[in-house]
Formats: C-alpha cells, structure tokens, sequence
C-alpha cells in the first residue's frame, strides 16, 4: 500500500520528537528500546516514501494502463501540466544563468 507524503512526514515529526527525548535522557529506560524501535521503523517508511515518490515522478509520462487507472484524473492532468511547464521552461531558465 502507498503510504501518504503528509502521514509519512507527520510521522516522521512524532518519530524526531521520540528520538530527541530518548537523546535527551527524559525517557525512562525500559521504554527506550520501544522508542528506538519505532525511530527505526519511522525511517525505514519515510525512505520507502521517498523512492516512490521520485519513482512516480521519473514514470508520470510512461505509466503501464493499470497504473492510470488507480489515478485520479485532476493528478494526471496536473502532473501533464506541471512537466510540460518545466519542460519548455526549465532549458531556458538553464540558458539564461
């Protein structure tokens, strides 16, 4: 299952919060390997996020049917525009530094 950029980072915010406390001493110590267990887990799905999320994007333009049909129409008609957007600016913008 896709796990949500927005849960994935709020998740990662509790997570950071978690971790400072346990750096920080202000845990006591029978939860710290329940703390460091979950930090870990935290970083493992917010890594997962993030490969997909740079998967979707490196494939928007090429996406098997199956794929397309799991998508919204407003997101595949945004992403078209945001990358045809970037694809006739981008060169420029390169050109004019």
């Amino acid at each position: 299952p896709a796990i949500h950029l927005s849960e994935t980072i709020s998740r990662a915010k509790v997570q950071m919060r978690k971790s400072t406390l346990l750096k920080l001493g202000f845990v006591r110590k029978r939860q710290r390997s329940f703390i460091a267990r979950d930090c870990e887990q935290a970083e493992t799905q917010s890594a997962r996020a993030e490969a997909e999320a740079v998967i979707r994007l490196k494939t928007i333009g090429g996406l098997r049917e199956d794929d397309e049909q799991r998508l919204p129409d407003l997101r595949k008609s945004e992403a078209s525009r945001v990358l045809l957007f970037l694809s006739h600016f981008f060169p420029l913008f390169l050109f004019s530094l």
